[in-house]
């Protein structure tokens, strides 16, 4: 048992990823110096521990050291323990494409407009609906009128405003602050995801360019607009005005207008 927890508080201490990386990486542990990324926080050891299957084997240790003992808070450990196990499960999409998930969900026969290219939200609401947790009722009631507006501009100026933006934060320092982090050898979910941070990453691990790295940083800027268009027009029914940059207060006085008639 004193083994087992020991074990136990590592998962918990450092999260499964990085415990299974170094293991999966390094045979001789326990015969080297490892630096290991402690970068989770709060439920996220919960959920890490949940994720691979180990409060089953939790479970079945405190059922019978309560067997035996007959200690009763041992017996509600397992109770505990043996409900989560049941009620908690998580999945790996990993091998499954986007068109794969999509079909999944839509074989469930249900109301639900979801973009091919919004990885995350597919996999949340597989997740949702193979533990029968999905409410297919849409419950969102408006509570007010109001009238929603949107500024934008042509694509090919939308670009180049992007592409100058990434410019700038390169001249800023992007690319020092990203290799301090680097070198601290952080990998946490926000680092791992967040355009700017996981294309210089790849630029420090010599898997590509630093011309390929701030191209993907533009290139991914551009998605992440595209995607922000389609969010928006599927959560509300938004009126869009193309932006005067050469005078404002033209735009400001044409949405004033189209208020005011609303």
């Amino acid at each position: 048992l004193v083994c087992f927890f020991s074990v136990m508080y590592t998962f918990y201490d450092v999260g499964y990823i990085a415990l299974i990386k170094i293991f999966a990486e390094n045979f001789e542990l326990f015969s080297k110096s490892v630096s290991i990324n402690r970068q989770f926080t709060g439920n996220v050891y919960i959920r890490n521990i949940l994720a691979i299957g180990l409060t089953p084997i939790l479970s079945y240790y405190t059922y019978i050291y309560s067997y035996y003992t007959g200690k009763r808070r041992w017996k509600s450990l397992f109770y505990v323990l043996f409900i989560l196990s049941i009620l908690i499960k998580t999945y790996d999409f990993s091998k499954m494409s986007n068109e794969e998930i999509l079909d999944k969900i839509n074989s469930y026969n249900l109301d639900i407009n979801l973009h091919i290219n919004n990885r995350k939200r597919l996999e949340r609401v597989l997740t949702k609906l193979y533990n029968n947790n999905m409410q297919t009722e849409k419950t969102d009631t408006v509570l007010y009128d109001f009238v929603a507006i949107g500024l934008t501009t042509t694509r090919d100026n939308l670009y180049k405003i992007i592409d100058n933006r990434v410019d700038k934060m390169i001249e800023d320092g992007l690319i020092d602050e990203v290799e301090e982090l680097y070198k601290k050898n952080i990998h946490s979910k926000a680092i791992n995801t967040g355009i700017g941070y996981k294309e210089l990453y790849k630029y420090f691990d010599k898997e590509i360019s630093l011309d390929e790295a701030i191209s993907l940083i533009k290139k991914n800027s551009r998605h992440y607009a595209k995607r922000q268009y389609t969010f928006f027009n599927n959560q509300m029914n938004i009126k869009w005005f193309n932006t005067n940059y050469e005078d404002f207060s033209l735009t400001v006085e044409e949405v004033y207008n189209y208020i005011k008639g609303e």
